[in-house]
């Protein structure tokens, strides 16, 4: 494999743990606050669901625009 593709993969890696780490966090946080009823679970969880909405925001501004248009709307 070339070193681009291994920088790619590599990339690709950290990007989906990343994913996996937020989703997790809140995951927990969400399910800590249903059980107990916690203001400070709430709060995390708000804070995860947010960090992970602005890592998915920033990651579909990198993926480029086709110039197909679409099918249907």
């Amino acid at each position: 494999m070339s070193d681009i593709t291994v920088d790619k993969l590599q990339d690709l890696e950290k990007k989906y743990k990343k994913i996996f780490e937020l989703s997790a966090k809140l995951r927990h946080h969400q399910i800590r606050h249903i059980k107990f009823k916690t203001s400070v679970d709430f709060d995390k969880g708000v804070y995860y669901a947010r960090q992970l909405d602005h890592f998915i925001k920033e990651e579909l501004k990198e993926i480029p625009k086709s110039e197909q248009q679409e099918l249907f709307k």
